[in-house]
């Protein structure tokens, strides 16, 4: 081939299109300074997605207020300007600057969107707010002794611009707090040119919303968010929002499309299917809520959405099971906790932590270990050995009931030799916990489990201490011996 047809070849727009794909941000940039072919086929994959986490975006929007002093020259001007002229090639937007919000919705720049994504939009500063909550921060407190400074007292107004008749009588700016009046009214703004924006995006698939919107804004009227906003998105599929509570079943009427559903605000879910009529949501797939539901509440839900794929909730208060962990289908609640488990038939994991089983304290384990070396007759027991060997009987009889409902909800032919094909086991990390498992079990599950990928406890990445066990961290060092592919995941760390 020669030098001409190489260079021709490199700049068919079909091969060009396929390489983009697999670019980088600062590729992308760095190939459209090649030539104009590559600059105007590579221009909409630079552009396709906006995360201004990312390369230089930080710094310039940190500064772009400083008003001529900007370090990088670029201000609110220059934002506005380039997103209208890219506005129309960007697809997935994320951003925690108000600003962005502003550019984005202005002129109608952005109209393509599929994804939208804020975080933290009350709470991301420039270096400008921060010295001015400084400065409002030492003026409160000089307040409170006597010397009042009238510019940066909290305050409320109402006679801030209302962009679109929309917004009468359904939204209204929040308190200024520790912000100038002109922060205030800049919120103001970026919060009526978020809805808008969202408004102006109907293809939009999936939206993202963050708690602190409401540092921003303050909705009147959920009529607004339920009909001027989430009705107007026939394509909407995920929606994750923890600004205020929402009614879930008014959200579904709202957006039939929707498939995925979640919230840090708490929501009655109680009542959701209570009625025992309406139709069922086969479209609907994840659900993540906060809250405790009671097991009827739960196969309610299960019931009305058949497909579920993932539900997240934070506890199951099971006050129909015994509390020495009985059998479910053995308590009062039968048939409605029974239909809880034929809702699951397709379910392949369950994350959950098991609580209110009795565990032995130091004392009483020293009292055992004792105990087993000197083998005193039971009438020779004193009270508190007496009291150290029922408490571990009565352990072991609540783990045998919750290994036999397991086995139930599990449905599994036989044992665990069944889960050939299992990736991740989370039951136990070598935490420290006596899980009375040894390296006997340990060479059992390297040779049954060919697939495990990955161990660690039921509640990774939260902070708990770990006592130091030397039992443990030999455990640890065997299964990594036999397997080193497996990756060990500890309750306080994530390795």
């Amino acid at each position: 081939m020669s030098p001409h047809q190489s260079e021709m070849f490199f700049r068919l727009p079909e091969l060009t299109a396929l390489v983009a794909g697999y670019l980088t941000g600062p590729e992308l940039y760095s190939a459209i300074l090649v030539c104009r072919q590559w600059n105007m086929a590579l221009i909409p994959f630079l552009w396709h997605t906006v995360d201004t986490d990312l390369y230089g975006w930080p710094s310039i929007l940190r500064s772009h207020d400083l008003h001529g002093l900007s370090e990088s020259g670029k201000d609110e001007g220059w934002v506005r300007l380039v997103f209208q002229k890219y506005g129309p090639f960007i697809s997935c937007l994320r951003t925690r600057w108000k600003v962005i919000i502003i550019a984005a919705f202005s002129e109608s720049a952005c109209t393509q969107l599929t994804t939208l994504s804020t975080f933290k939009l009350g709470q991301s500063h420039t270096i400008q707010e921060e010295a001015e909550l400084q400065r409002a921060l030492i003026a409160s407190l000089e307040e409170t002794f006597g010397s009042l400074l009238m510019a940066f007292r909290p305050a409320f107004r109402t006679d801030y611009p209302i962009i679109s008749p929309l917004f009468v009588g359904m939204m209204e700016p929040s308190k200024a707090r520790f912000r100038t009046l002109d922060r205030q009214r800049q919120n103001w703004i970026a919060a009526q040119s978020l809805w808008l924006l969202i408004r102006q995006n109907i293809g939009l698939h999936t939206i993202r919303l963050d708690w602190d919107l409401e540092d921003m804004c303050s909705l009147t009227s959920l009529d607004f968010l339920y009909d001027g906003i989430l009705r107007m998105l026939p394509r909407l599929v995920s929606l994750e929002s923890h600004m205020i509570p929402m009614d879930l079943e008014r959200l579904l009427e709202c957006v039939p499309s929707l498939q995925s559903y979640r919230t840090l605000q708490s929501m009655d879910v109680e009542s959701f299917g209570s009625s025992g009529g309406g139709a069922e949501y086969d479209h609907f797939r994840e659900l993540g809520i906060p809250g405790v539901l009671t097991c009827q509440s739960l196969a309610r839900l299960l019931g009305k959405f058949p497909n579920m794929q993932r539900l997240q909730i934070e506890a199951l208060q099971a006050s129909d099971v015994a509390y020495s962990a009985g059998k479910i289908n053995n308590s009062e609640g039968e048939n409605e906790s029974g239909g809880l488990w034929s809702a699951c038939q397709g379910l392949e994991t369950l994350r959950a932590q098991i609580v209110g089983v009795d565990r032995l304290s130091y004392l009483q384990q020293l009292t055992l270990n004792r105990l087993a070396l000197t083998r005193p007759a039971e009438g020779q027991m004193s009270e508190r050995e007496r009291a150290a060997v029922d408490r571990q009987h009565e352990s072991h009889k609540q783990q045998r009931q919750i290994l036999e409902q397991l086995s139930v909800l599990t449905r599994l032919k036989s044992g665990l030799d069944q889960l050939s094909t299992l990736k991740e086991l989370r039951v136990f990390g070598f935490e420290g916990v006596d899980h009375r498992i040894g390296k006997p079990e340990l060479v059992w599950m390297a040779a049954n489990w060919p697939r495990l990928k990955v161990m660690g406890g039921l509640q990774e990445g939260w902070s708990t201490a770990t006592v130091v066990d030397m039992r443990r961290d030999e455990l640890r060092e065997h299964m990594q011996r036999l397997r080193p592919d497996v990756n060990h995941r500890s309750l306080s760390t994530t390795q």
